[in-house]
């Protein structure tokens, strides 16, 4: 297709998606699509294909309609020799939506349950640092800032504070710094805030200096570059919208490595855990606050690392030998545990509330076996044929207890052979968690260790009779299996029946979120509206005044004593006033479409005719 900008061809219908066939399908068109990818990438160091695939063809589909390019192959060429057009595809798929006190009723929670939180307990030498990633402008930062302020100012508090606002796009930063906003925010700000954190200015509204010295702006990609560490509070509203699973993967565990060990997250009203719910408590599922989770082993985190970075260099040799001497002093603490553990104490599990199995000590070995199928830590697909009922009894009464519940003499078979321990729950009070785990021990029955001491000498019928017993208590236990089992069959269905439908709610929530994107796309797409709007009414006011002007001069030349005419090239007369009708007799309806030749005396004609054509 050939490139008209001149407005010679129709422009294309827009570009629409449905959701069975999302973008680009033909392999030129998915070739081409990538290869656009690729050229932001080069020019931004922005990876867009990881980025929400729909609000990406949503937006470069309108910048497509805009250019008259319908296909995705004549995009990828038009972009090849227009790099303006780079320029403001990269400005579009960056959308920027932001405004002060976004959603209210967010902060006067924050003042409820989080401000208090921050401030106990601080020193001069402690401040309360806050971050904002994809702060756009700046709205968000300096809004949690006077908010922290008014709270603080109210406790009368001098703790000090840090503001650390991110975004990707360098001129939002920039603008951000200055901290000077349009008359508009007359609507987001109250008049008393304005009063008191705003100085008028000629370009604006400026935030005082004493908000704006609070806050530090940085340009970062958070998908490539570190995050801060030693955070109290991190706001990230509606950004995590704009990423797909991969990108949200990446990020959320990097809120759960920047915040403290009592550190807050707030996410927009859209806005999921994704694939890491353990990773955070949920604070207030209204408005998307969350706390974060202690873990008894530190996560894995994976970080970015740009090209050519050498951070790692600047590591002292002394803080490499006191950072192995450590290491190894742990290693062999952790091995004479280990020993002690192994010989002394009975071998045992730490469980969690959903009966998970997070650690093992010692050889558990044949109370717990691996189950074949599917791997799981499952308590119930490891544990030893017979133990099931009696271990779920004493854990249930533990927990409802809260007290160390002890069973003994507890019959179990394996591999064709009865065996006889003592089981132990107790509970396990996790702080940094706030949940209970517990740990099972599995200990040799105080009867069997007796009777391998002693020896015993019983008469034949006493041997029947303990034959028996035993007998009717195994019978007893596979009917109590039985049970269980029916039991774990119904919870199975149960459990499927719950990942329908929370795969039912990702994918509503994922629709949401798509809705939400949308959203903000429109009330950009309004503000720019809104200013053509005003630019427009302008306009119209000074086409009126002109006007105004041109008629009184039409009416100042019309009544005018002077004879005033206008000729066309051919020296039709057009215009005829007043004057000119006393002048030469004619009236206005008879002048018009006289040839000037009727006006000029005989020897004169030509050279009037001569004087119009000049």
């Amino acid at each position: 297709m050939k490139t008209d900008l001149k407005g010679e061809q129709p422009p294309p219908k827009p570009i629409s998606y449905s959701n069975d066939e999302p973008g680009p399908v033909t392999p030129v068109d998915i070739q081409a699509f990538d290869g656009i990818l690729d050229i932001l990438l080069k020019i931004s160091s922005v990876d867009f294909s990881h980025y929400r695939r729909t609000t990406v063809l949503r937006r470069m589909s309108r910048r497509m309609h805009e250019c008259r390019q319908d296909t995705f192959a004549s995009y990828h060429e038009f972009l090849q020799k227009n790099s303006h057009e780079v320029d403001l595809l990269y400005d579009d798929l960056l959308l920027s939506y932001t405004f002060f006190f976004r959603d209210k009723h967010i902060f006067e929670t924050l003042k409820e349950k989080v401000f208090p939180c921050l401030e106990q307990g601080r020193s001069v030498k402690n401040p309360i640092r806050i971050w904002v990633p994809g702060c756009s402008t700046g709205e968000e930062v300096f809004s949690l800032a006077i908010s922290l302020y008014e709270f603080l100012e109210e406790k009368k508090s001098t703790t000090p504070v840090q503001f650390f606002g991110t975004d990707l796009v360098g001129r939002h930063i920039t603008k951000a710094r200055q901290g000077v906003f349009p008359d508009k925010i007359r609507t987001e700000v109250s008049e008393e805030r304005l009063e008191r954190f705003f100085d008028k200015t000629s370009e604006g509204f400026k935030v005082i200096n004493h908000i704006r010295e609070m806050c530090v702006f940085a340009v970062q990609d958070i998908t490539q570059d570190p995050p801060f560490p030693d955070i109290d509070l991190i706001s990230c509203r509606n950004m995590l919208i704009y990423f797909d699973n991969c990108f949200q993967e990446k990020v959320i565990p990097f809120f759960h490595f920047s915040l403290k060990q009592d550190g807050f997250l707030l996410l927009g009203s859209s806005e999921t855990m994704g694939r890491f719910p353990q990773y955070f408590n949920s604070l207030d599922m209204k408005t998307n606050l969350y706390t974060k989770r202690i873990f008894s082993s530190r996560p894995e985190y994976h970080f970015p690392v740009r090209h050519g970075s050498s951070k790692t260099n600047n590591i002292s040799a002394n803080q490499l030998i006191d950072s192995t001497g450590s290491t190894d002093h742990t290693k062999i603490t952790g091995q004479v545990n280990d020993i002690l553990l192994e010989t002394y104490a009975p071998p045992g599990v730490l469980v969690d509330s959903q009966m998970q199995i997070r650690q093992f000590f010692g050889h558990t070995y044949p109370y717990l076996e691996p189950a074949s199928g599917e791997a799981s830590l499952k308590l119930s697909k490891m544990i030893a044929h017979g133990l099931v009922s009696d271990l779920y009894l004493a854990i249930e009464t533990a927990k409802k207890n809260n007290a160390r519940i002890r069973k003994t003499n507890i019959s179990f078979k394996h591999r064709d052979q009865v065996g006889t321990i003592d089981l132990c729950a107790i509970p396990v009070f996790d702080e940094s968690t706030k949940e209970t785990s517990f740990l099972i021990l599995f200990e040799k029955a105080a009867a069997q260790q007796a009777s391998s001491q002693t020896g015993t000498n019983d008469t034949d019928q006493t041997h029947d009779e303990i034959q028996h017993l035993k007998t009717e208590l195994q019978a007893t236990k596979e009917s109590l299996q039985s049970i269980i089992d029916e039991k774990n069959e119904v919870n199975q269905a149960m459990w499927a029946s719950n990942e329908e439908v929370l795969s039912t709610n990702e994918e509503l929530q994922s629709v949401n979120e798509e809705m939400e994107a949308a959203k903000e796309e429109l009330e950009s797409g309004n503000e720019e509206l809104t200013v053509l709007n005003e630019e427009l009414q302008a306009k119209n006011l000074l086409l009126e005044k002109q006007a105004i002007e041109l008629y009184r001069m039409a009416t100042v030349i019309k009544n005018s004593n002077d004879a005033v005419m206008l000729f066309n090239l051919e020296g039709i007369i057009i215009a005829w006033n007043n004057g000119a009708t006393k002048m030469y007799g004619y009236t206005e309806k008879e002048a018009l479409g006289l040839s000037a030749e009727k006006l000029a005396p005989e020897d004169k004609k030509s050279e009037a005719i001569n004087f119009i054509h000049e």
